[in-house]
């Protein structure tokens, strides 16, 4: 790896995810729910959560692409203040079901859950210190869009993307990224990388690159 760099949430094996709502698959949204427990991808995807949840002074978060919200209740149980995002009422109304469920009693930070497309021009986050956007920016229409046009006020963005080859087998999949230009990429759109994780598949092959960036 690249000095500095380092691999991260590498366990389990490849599962079957089987079942969809909303028109999309569970794979896409990650509902734990809907996944076997030791799938390499579900443990990948918890880890990127639980790595942001770690961090200091993100002040308020935005979710996006939240789904069912089992990544918005991992920030919120560490005492982040976050709102989930997402462009499925579907989605928001379990994740906004799951919270509710998980609130009662438990120490945690403030949350809300609201639609929204990240496609849309008016998707700027404005008013939030953070972006959170893992899995997400390579089923956008226009991704350097949406990381231009972000408001002032997000200052910190942990997002994370595949590194290797999808459109092929994933119709769900816009856009193909290497390490060298997705960060490029946030480059363009003003911010500088002071943290990046490769996340390996059983293969070993570096499959996900998860970064922290900051302006």
């Amino acid at each position: 790896l690249p000095g500095g760099w380092h691999c991260a949430g590498r366990t389990g094996h490849i599962g079957h995810a089987s079942g969809a709502y909303g028109g999309v698959a569970p794979a896409e949204r990650m509902d734990p729910s809907c996944l076997p427990d030791d799938w390499w991808e579900l443990s990948s995807h918890r880890w990127r959560y639980e790595w942001a949840a770690g961090q200091w002074n993100l002040g308020r978060v935005a979710d996006a692409a939240c789904g069912t919200g089992y990544g918005t209740a991992i920030l919120t149980s560490s005492g982040h203040v976050t709102t989930g995002f997402d462009a499925s009422p579907e989605a928001c109304g379990l994740a906004l079901a799951k919270l509710e469920r998980r609130r009662p009693g438990q120490r945690g930070g403030w949350w809300d859950v609201e639609v929204c497309d990240m496609n849309e021009e008016g998707a700027t986050f404005q008013g939030f210190d953070t972006l959170i956007s893992f899995e997400t920016l390579e089923h956008l229409n226009d991704p350097e869009g949406l990381l231009r046009r972000l408001a002032p006020s997000v200052k910190t963005l942990l997002c994370s993307a595949p590194v290797v080859p999808t459109m092929h087998h994933n119709p769900y999949h816009k856009h193909d990224f290497t390490p060298e230009g997705f960060m490029a990429m946030i480059g363009r759109a003003g911010f500088t990388v002071v943290e990046a994780h490769f996340q390996s598949a059983p293969t070993r092959v570096n499959v996900y690159l998860v970064v922290k960036a900051v302006r």
